[in-house]
């Protein structure tokens, strides 16, 4: 967010202040837990950062992450292996879903 030009960062402020967000923050454990993403070739090592975004929600134990990144975060393959080495070093798998996995239809 740092990096956003304005006034698009200070729409993104506004947007945490008014629906509460709270951020989460790299720790060793997710360190960690993302070398393992790229050691196993889950996740190139140039984009470590991707690997680092599903594993900090991995610590931090939430449900799941909505993603568009469809080239190294929302794929099979991605969701398969982390939820497996999660499971190996302790942590529960996290859900990887879409933005139109989870909003409703207007039409249901």
């Amino acid at each position: 967010m740092q990096d956003a030009p304005e006034p698009k960062r200070q729409k993104m402020i506004a947007l945490i202040a008014e629906y509460d967000i709270k951020a989460l923050v790299s720790n060793e454990d997710a360190a960690y837990l993302a070398g393992l993403y790229v050691d196993e070739g889950i996740i190139p090592i140039k984009f470590r950062t991707d690997g680092l975004h599903i594993a900090i929600a991995s610590v931090n134990e939430l449900d799941m992450i909505i993603s568009m990144n469809f080239q190294h975060i929302v794929k099979r393959k991605t969701k398969i292996a982390t939820a497996n080495i999660n499971a190996l070093h302790g942590y529960r798998g996290i859900e990887i879903l879409t933005p139109m996995e989870v909003v409703n239809n207007e039409n249901d």
